[in-house]
């Protein structure tokens, strides 16, 4: 497990790994889990995860405290404390969420039933010691639908939201079902990470709504939710910017690693659907006048060329049968495509360092007017649609050469705002 450190969730540094696989219990992998504070001691609940050489694994859910510097990390000794999953389930039980709820701490892990399908598994305890089944997460009236949703469910998170529309509180359920297909030709990732919105009471998930990825991007997987109950009371997510098994990436040969997180997002609910804002401060300056008109030309937008991670921000008007492509690299043999017509958003990194998975449709929020969030970091490109209605997380790798960004217009397209800024 590795550590990092950051006062504004913006800048980190790189501490000393905090735990290694060195118990029998966890020796062919410390695995993803979830983090509570309680009388001044942080318990981390994590999955200890053990292959063997004929195919076969064993998993086990542990436990790790630290005082509130986070300073060392401590195995607890009573691991592991559930030692194998309940009957009726197969070894793959993992990735532990754990929250308060009234006298009780509950936990929610990932699952898979004995027929290979998906689901999650809850749990309670008076002292994140001792664990108590509760049973299975079920969905009244509904759970046909969920039970041939994937074949596993990783990464289970229960988030208590209140709706910022209705003001009616409200669960929404974010998991990565594996093995899930979509009837659609948008494209989507091999990899899904989404959520269901719907009232949790006691083990049953009511009223559940449609499942909705929570990204369109090529590499959006395992997010983690972090509740904050101070003045903000904000929901923060962060996800894992990669995929499990693709690791040929160009870092890997340039840099010897592969992989990183996403910017933190702050979880909104509006009207029954999530909304992803970023969670962090990224201010920006004019690049223009603002309602600049381009029509059948190119606009290069110098203060971005050469610089390597930048913020850019937009706010465009398509006239009728119009479209826009904004171009991020040196070149259409070297660059990543976004291309904005018809309602759509499409993306295209064939051209790129890393053309993995081709091409992305997302669907834009409905109306003339466009608006874009387009965070970049070297390897890395994050974009909002309108107010965080849609998000797509992408490993872009922009250069070797000098980076450059361009707007195409096709038609007539007003720039009604362009803001952007380096980032440090």
């Amino acid at each position: 497990m590795g550590h990092a450190t950051s006062t504004d969730l913006l800048h980190w540094e790189n501490q000393a790994p905090a735990l290694a696989p060195d118990q029998t219990y966890d020796r062919t992998g410390v695995y993803s889990g979830g983090a509570i504070v309680a009388d001044d001691t942080v318990w981390f609940h994590y999955t200890g995860n053990v292959k063997h050489p004929d195919g076969t694994r064993e998993t086990y859910q542990c436990a790790v405290t630290a005082d509130l510097d986070l300073a060392v990390l401590r195995k607890h000794p009573a691991n592991p404390l559930i030692p194998r999953q309940p009957d009726g389930y197969t070894a793959h039980f993992r990735d532990p969420q754990v929250w308060r709820d009234g006298d009780w701490y509950r936990m929610c892990i990932g699952a898979q039933r004995e027929d290979e399908t998906g689901c999650a598994l809850l749990y309670r305890s008076d002292d994140l010691l001792t664990w108590e089944f509760e049973g299975e997460l079920t969905f009244p009236g509904q759970q046909e639908r969920f039970a041939s949703l994937g074949y596993m469910w990783e990464c289970p998170n229960l988030v208590p939201l209140t709706d910022e529309v209705t003001g009616e509180s409200a669960t929404a359920l974010l998991f990565c079902p594996q093995g899930i297909e979509f009837a659609d030709d948008l494209g989507h990732s091999a990899f899904v990470a989404g959520y269901v919105v719907g009232q949790v009471v006691g083990t049953e998930f009511r009223q559940a709504g449609p499942f909705v990825e929570l990204d369109r991007g090529f590499e959006f997987y395992a997010p983690q939710c972090f509740s904050h109950s101070g003045p903000s009371d904000r929901t923060i997510m962060i996800g894992w910017a990669g995929n499990p098994a693709e690791d040929d990436q160009p870092s890997l040969a340039d840099h010897g690693w592969v992989h990183t997180l996403t910017l933190p997002r702050e979880l909104v609910l509006h009207a029954g659907r999530l909304r992803q804002r970023l969670a962090v401060d990224l201010p920006t300056t004019p690049l223009s006048e603002p309602d600049r008109t381009l029509t059948e030309e190119t606009w290069l937008l110098d203060e971005l060329t050469g610089v390597r991670s930048f913020v850019l921000d937009l706010h465009l008007t398509l006239e009728a049968d119009a479209g826009c492509d904004i171009v991020l690299g040196t070149a259409t043999s070297d660059a990543v495509l976004l291309r904005l017509a018809g309602g759509e958003l499409l993306v295209d990194r064939t051209a790129s360092r890393y053309p993995l998975d081709g091409r992305h449709t997302v669907q834009l929020p409905p109306g003339p007017g466009v608006q874009l969030n387009i965070v970049h970091d070297a390897s890395i490109t994050e974009i909002f649609v309108g107010d965080g209605e849609a998000v797509f997380t992408m490993r872009s790798f922009l250069g070797p050469g000098v980076p450059q960004v361009s707007l195409v217009a096709h038609g007539r397209v007003i720039v009604a705002e362009a803001r952007a800024s380096a980032l440090a």
